[in-house]
């Protein structure tokens, strides 16, 4: 063990001995420092990205995607497409951004007692595409596959629609077709619903005041038909008892002139009660022949007025059954097309992906490079 110690003692002494500098250390240590100092004068710091540039970019984002959660209403902005009842689909698309109220009207109030459902509905929709007239031709295609008819159509480059009817029984069906031609967010739809419900009931009353009339004119020409039997029948008797009392008259044969006097007389008599009563029913003839062509008359146009009201009642039932629709095609950039998919404004995601780099960037980057 003495002999180990010895051993590193005298490696130690030996080391530390040995130690010395080279004979040129001060003039290459000089050299060194000299070269270093003039190659640090001659390297200025790399500029970088300053970092208030980066924050200013995601503060334009932020604002947009602010601004886009609060949209600007347009109170000049034309009133949201809603159908008259004379034509419903004037081929006025819809705006898709702003809803107006309708204008109010005071009318009278169905009860609520009657609850049927007389729903008339219109379709319309906007679709956008990159080739209008191809989807224009497809549509068309579209509704006469549904028995549907084309009223009218129109096809550019830049804007197209069509104009149509189908079964109201179709619709639902006809909806998820059209939504199959274009992307979801390419599609935008109203569907315009009213009850007619008002109409039906006016119709039933209108039918039900003609019903009551027709019956009562009818009533009224049955007991003028009959009166007229009856004043007939009165004056034809008295007529025939005149005729037969004259015949008797004439057939009697006498000598006695006081006798003949009276015959003569009683005949004078007759012929003028058979003249009277000739007369009555002349009269009563011509009476009867103008009251029942009055009554005829009103029968004929209440009559023509209940045939009108229920070809309004039939008129009413089959505008029900039809659907009349509006699609209106729209061309869309490929900017347009991406903004519709994000969730906020394109320019803002922009900006927002010019700030990242911009912060990546100054990150990678030294503050000074050396050689």
């Amino acid at each position: 063990m003495n002999n180990q110690h010895d051993i590193e003692d005298v490696l130690t002494s030996w080391g530390k001995n040995s130690r010395q500098e080279p004979v040129n250390n001060q003039i290459l240590k000089s050299e060194i420092l000299s070269k270093e100092f003039a190659t640090a004068k001659k390297i200025a710091p790399t500029r970088a990205w300053p970092l208030w540039f980066s924050l200013s970019l995601t503060g334009v984002a932020v604002i947009l995607f602010f601004v886009n959660l609060f949209p600007t209403v347009n109170f000049s902005s034309p009133k949201l497409w809603a159908p008259s009842e004379s034509s419903p689909t004037a081929g006025v698309s819809a705006p898709q951004n702003s809803i107006i109220a309708p204008d109010y009207y005071p009318r009278d109030v169905t009860p609520v007692s009657d609850n049927r459902e007389f729903l008339k509905k219109d379709y319309n929709a906007t679709l956008r595409s990159r080739d209008v007239s191809e989807l224009v031709d497809r549509i068309q295609i579209t509704v006469r596959g549904f028995n549907g008819r084309v009223d009218g159509s129109s096809g550019s480059v830049k804007n197209g629609y069509v104009s149509f009817v189908i079964p109201a029984s179709s619709l639902e069906t006809f909806r998820a077709q059209i939504k199959t031609l274009v992307p979801g967010k390419f599609y935008a739809e109203q569907i315009y619903t009213q009850n007619l419900l008002p109409q039906k009931q006016s119709i039933e009353q209108s039918r039900t005041e003609a019903e009551k009339t027709l019956a009562q004119l009818q009533a009224s020409r049955q007991q003028l038909i009959t009166a007229h039997s009856s004043a007939v029948n009165s004056l034809q008797q008295r007529l025939n008892a005149v005729a037969k009392e004259q015949t008797a008259l004439q057939s009697e044969v006498t000598f006695d002139p006081a006798r003949q006097a009276q015959i003569n007389a009683r005949l004078d008599q007759l012929a003028k009660q058979k003249i009277s009563l000739q007369s009555q029913l002349v009269s009563e003839n011509n009476s009867y022949s103008q009251k029942l062509g009055s009554w005829d008359s009103q029968i004929s146009y209440t009559q023509t007025n209940l045939e009108n009201i229920q070809k309004q009642d039939q008129s009413l039932v089959d505008n029900v059954a039809t659907v009349q629709g509006y699609i209106a095609i729209n061309w869309i950039s490929l900017w347009e097309a991406a903004d519709l998919y994000m969730s906020g404004p394109l320019v803002a995601w922009l900006f927002l992906a010019a700030a990242l780099a911009v912060y990546l960037w100054q990150r990678r980057t030294p503050e000074i490079l050396l050689p």
